[in-house]
């Protein structure tokens, strides 16, 4: 009987904790909050970072598919147009 209890409960257990988690992570994600300058730099620093990755696995990636570089390229300046296009991008 207990057991029964327990797999009862790990299975209403997700059902009931994930409206609660959609309402704080709506609560937190609305919520003004000052900006910081170092977070600001910090995002900047791991973007290029993971940019500089993604272009040189692509540049491996190159070796056994062509224009893999260049199709690399045309995607990143792609989503620069998108975001700059809905206002995302400011500049």
């Amino acid at each position: 009987m207990p057991l029964l209890l327990l797999a009862i409960a790990l299975v209403l257990t997700p059902v009931v904790l994930v409206p609660v988690s959609l309402v704080l992570r709506y609560r937190a994600g609305t919520a003004r909050r000052q900006a910081r300058g170092w977070i600001a730099v910090l995002n900047l620093i791991g973007l290029a970072v993971s940019t500089m990755l993604f272009l040189t696995g692509a540049a491996i990636a190159n070796i056994w598919v062509p224009h893999t570089v260049s199709y690399s390229l045309l995607g990143l300046l792609a989503g620069f147009a998108v975001m700059y296009a809905t206002g995302m991008l400011v500049g």
